[in-house]
């Protein structure tokens, strides 16, 4: 899964799909690149701090991250 906002529609999604693979017994896995998701700076949204904390939170909520994929 990739998309420009890491922290709030790739989380989202990702976080919703993988709730919705649980709820059905599905054995499927999501896996979110680092290098394809990115988010923004504005004010005292610091975009590094919220890509790092919301890959953070994907990945305790089961969803694979991984640094690229070739």
């Amino acid at each position: 899964m990739v998309g420009c906002e890491a922290d709030i529609c790739v989380s989202h999604f990702a976080t919703t799909l993988k709730t919705y693979f649980n709820e059905k017994n599905l054995n499927k896995r999501i896996i979110v690149p680092i290098n394809g998701v990115e988010t923004f700076d504005f004010g005292t949204h610091d975009g590094d701090l919220m890509k790092v904390i919301s890959l953070w939170e994907m990945k305790g909520n089961g969803i694979k991250i991984v640094d690229e994929i070739l």
